[in-house]
């Protein structure tokens, strides 16, 4: 551990002090070594990617659909350690996606999360759960297009018993009442603009039927004019 702490330090100065180092050209270089199931090599990922979030003005929530899937692989690690430090680093990026949503790609993410929801490894299947049960939060109508496929992972868990699964079970239980509420809110939106959509129609309709009358009146009210004018010529 002291030999990572001490690349922590040293790597976070380095891009810290040079302009030079661009995530662009690098996320790919990472992408491609993130799947490696060599421990050392895993944890060296991790730390290189840990360093870079902590880096002031490395925007690297961005990339963060390039190396989803990745972290949550590396995550199912059975070496305790490349697991706790995994969690912390996915920690970190969920904090980053609830102070700044608006950076945020989530339909970009949400399949990789369905996905690894329905793991066995249950830190892996929690943290995955969480990870919806914010997104469906955060991002609301985005993930109408996305609930069967969130159904399809969360509602099993409603099932769970005992206490080993107990916070996968009640994470669950509020995404499912999430969508739910999502659902509702959606409908009565809806509900709402097919309501003002016909008003509108009414109201162009008796404006068109306003216009036609009014016409009529002023048509009916040129003869009767004409027809007076014409009285009083033959009078005379």
């Amino acid at each position: 551990m002291y030999e990572v702490s001490t690349f922590y330090i040293l790597f976070q100065d380095i891009v810290t002090e040079s302009g030079l180092f661009g995530l662009v050209e690098f996320i790919p270089l990472l992408r491609e070594r993130i799947y490696t199931k060599n421990p050392f090599g895993r944890l060296f990922v991790i730390s290189w990617i840990s360093v870079l979030d902590a880096v002031p003005n490395m925007d690297l929530i961005i990339f963060l659909p390039e190396i989803l899937d990745g972290l949550f692989k590396i995550l199912e690690d059975p070496t305790l350690e490349i697991k706790k430090v995994t969690d912390t680093v996915l920690g970190e990026f969920l904090r980053s996606i609830k102070s700044n949503p608006a950076r945020v790609d989530f339909p970009a993410m949400i399949n990789i999360l369905i996905t690894h929801a329905q793991s066995s490894d249950d830190l892996l299947q929690l943290t995955a759960i969480t990870w919806i049960k914010e997104f469906v939060h955060l991002s609301g109508p985005l993930m109408l297009p996305y609930m069967s496929g969130i159904l399809v992972a969360v509602l099993p868990c409603l099932a769970y018993d005992g206490d080993t699964r107990k916070n996968i079970k009640e994470t669950a239980t509020q995404v499912n009442a999430n969508l739910m509420k999502l659902i509702i809110v959606q409908s009565t939106e809806v509900t709402n603009k097919d309501q003002e959509n016909k008003a509108y129609s009414m109201r162009e309709k008796n404006g068109e039927c306003s216009k036609k009358c009014f016409k009529k009146i002023h048509e009916c009210f040129e003869l009767l004019q004409r027809s007076f004018e014409i009285k009083y010529y033959l009078k005379f």
